[in-house]
């Protein structure tokens, strides 16, 4: 027998040689072409793909943001309710941030019996609203709290809105209120012990002309995040982008 497999007999000797075969089975590198198309068609998916990973972006941006904002006006609502003291939401308009603190800022100080517990306003005016310690007579000033919107979404500035700064007691409690003292703020919306508050419209503003819109109704002070629009245009729930129906 002259050959078994790829080996050959040879004087009575088995002596390996190399076969057709087994030279195509060597391993051999990627020409440039081969890398250049890899690279192209890559980069056709990623051009295809880009718009739609930035849009979802912004989306949830604007989600978040706003269940921030739907959060801290419940936030305000269940203080008023659980404290029997009026608690305001304001926004920074343009801005980034929000605050939740007690419409009447009361004095810390010692009541003794027949004392009559005195708070005063962010006007400067009060009205007896505030938190005592029955057991040391003590009047404290409720709880305070802020937040901020996600990174690259802002309130929306109403033009003509009225602005104005907050005392730094009214900030007192907030860990940032160095930052928050030099901001403006909008007129505040008021949560009365009731639960109730106004009727209200927040919008928030991201980048492409997303926004998205939370309402407060009064009569209940509930909160509703409506669906993110683009300037004129809303976003449908199979994903397509259609245009807002005209009220007459």
């Amino acid at each position: 027998m002259e050959w078994i497999g790829p080996n050959k007999v040879m004087g009575g000797k088995m002596v390996r040689q190399s076969t057709p075969y087994k030279e195509s089975c060597k391993w051999r590198g990627y020409s440039l072409f081969e890398v250049l198309l890899v690279l192209a068609i890559l980069c056709g998916l990623a051009a295809v793909a880009a718009p739609n990973v930035l849009r979802y972006s912004r989306e949830q941006a604007l989600v978040e943001s706003g269940a921030r904002v739907q959060g801290g006006l419940a936030s305000a609502r269940l203080r008023a309710i659980e404290s029997g003291v009026e608690y305001q939401f304001r926004y920074e308009p343009g801005g980034d941030s929000f605050v939740v603190i007690p419409l009447e800022i009361a004095k810390t100080q010692t009541a003794s019996a027949g004392d009559v517990k005195k708070s005063v306003g962010l006007s400067g005016k009060g009205n007896g609203a505030g938190a005592a310690d029955v057991g040391t007579g003590v009047y404290r000033q409720p709880s305070a709290t802020a937040g901020m919107l996600e990174r690259l979404v802002t309130f929306e500035a109403a033009e003509g809105a009225v602005m104005e700064g907050l005392p730094e007691i009214a900030l007192r409690d907030i860990a940032a209120e160095t930052k928050l003292t030099d901001k403006k703020w909008s007129r505040p919306l008021v949560f009365r012990s009731t639960g109730s508050a106004s009727n209200a419209v927040y919008r928030l503003r991201g980048q492409g002309g997303a926004e998205l819109t939370i309402e407060v109704r009064g009569l209940t002070g509930a909160t509703k995040v409506g669906s993110v629009t683009y300037r004129g245009k809303t976003k449908q729930p199979g994903g397509d982008v259609q245009p807002v129906p005209v009220t007459p």
